[in-house]
């Protein structure tokens, strides 16, 4: 079963299978999100609907698959995020053993500072300096972008209607697969170093505990005056400066699929790998790997176990870098192997759960 999602979604990825259409408001805007009760909490609007954007893919990487997706989250649901989580949000920890946890690998560019802080408890963090917390799961937004991360996977999404309903837990629908999100803020100074999403650890990867992380998303929900920021893949090519580069003419486009321009057309028609440097940092060290611009709305895809055995891919070997000014809100979307079980998928009752990665 685990390595019949992991495969699914794999070829769905790589093969460029045709997305469905985004579905859109008549208007063609997004529906108002939320209103402001007397006491001043946020409450969905009650004729909220879920819709999705028309998002564009690119590929970054085949091997590990990697993707550039550009305005995956509207401005209306990364408002959203901020208010239900404004007063949440805690120092994030990384244990023994999690994603993260581990010494920087001997891989990772010695030009980055190997630093650390103090939280306000005076703790030394050499890891992960941000701060985290966990969106409501039962919240119309969160469950829409969800989906959203689903159906993106090629994997179903439950419906709609109730989620208590005996649909909602059939073999076909993989909501249960999908960790709560996770939002990351990042203030001046603070970072992530190089870490893995996937566990290192088989025994927080067992099967009655989901089995390891399939996939991750990290989507911008803040970028306020950031310099930055970026998200660095020491071990992966600038798609700037190889010969793969592409455009989007010859990626996924809002999943509408189709091959559009030759290689390396930009979207004004211009030639040449440089396009991306809109979406990379292009001035980073040539040893320094692949470096991802914070830009609002727009997330990073990748996969992060071997198709050929299920093992974890030290390619996908990340960090968050220091932000040098302003402030970075982020989200994770994280895909197991297996349904996880309630205590860590969430729920209504388990709204204020913490999950580091």
């Amino acid at each position: 079963m685990a390595r019949s999602i992991f495969l699914l979604a794999s070829t769905a990825l790589l093969a460029l299978t045709a997305l469905p259409s985004p579905a859109r408001a008549d208007d063609g805007s997004q529906k108002p999100m939320s209103n402001t009760d007397a006491d001043g909490a946020s409450t969905i609007s009650d004729d909220y609907e879920c819709t999705h954007p028309p998002y564009k893919v690119h590929i970054v990487s085949k091997s590990p698959s990697v993707l550039y997706i550009t305005d995956f989250v509207t401005p209306e649901e990364r408002l959203h995020l901020q208010e239900i989580t404004k007063s949440t949000f805690s120092h994030s920890r990384v244990q023994q053993g999690q994603p993260g946890s581990s010494h920087p690998s001997s891989n990772s560019p010695a030009s980055y500072p190997q630093s650390s802080a103090r939280d306000s408890n005076g703790i030394l963090h050499a890891v992960r300096t941000s701060q985290s917390t966990t969106a409501p799961p039962s919240d119309p937004v969160v469950k829409c972008i969800s989906q959203r991360a689903l159906s993106f996977q090629g994997l179903s999404p439950s419906s709609s209607s109730s989620s208590s309903s005996s649909s909602s837990k059939s073999s076909n629908h993989h909501d249960q697969h999908l960790e709560p999100l996770q939002l990351v803020k990042y203030a001046k100074g603070e970072h992530y170093h190089y870490h893995t999403d996937w566990f290192t650890d088989p025994s927080l990867s067992r099967s009655s505990q989901g089995g390891n992380r399939v996939s991750s998303f990290f989507a911008y929900v803040k970028v306020d005056d950031v310099t930055g920021g970026g998200t660095n893949f020491p071990l992966l090519e600038d798609p700037s400066r190889g010969s793969e580069a592409r455009g989007p003419g010859e990626e996924e486009q809002g999943g509408q699929g189709g091959r559009g321009r030759g290689r390396g057309d930009g979207e004004n028609g211009d030639k040449g790998e440089w396009w991306w440097c809109r979406y990379v940092d292009c001035d980073e060290e040539y040893e320094n790997g692949l470096t991802f611009l914070p830009l609002e709305g727009n997330a990073v895809y990748w996969e992060n176990l071997r198709p050929e055995n299920g093992q974890g891919d030290q390619r996908t070997l990340h960090a968050g870098l220091p932000v040098t000014s302003g402030e970075k809100i982020g989200m994770n979307i994280w895909t197991r192997q297996l349904p996880l079980p309630e205590e860590l998928r969430g729920g209504q009752a388990n709204e204020g759960v913490k999950v580091s990665g």
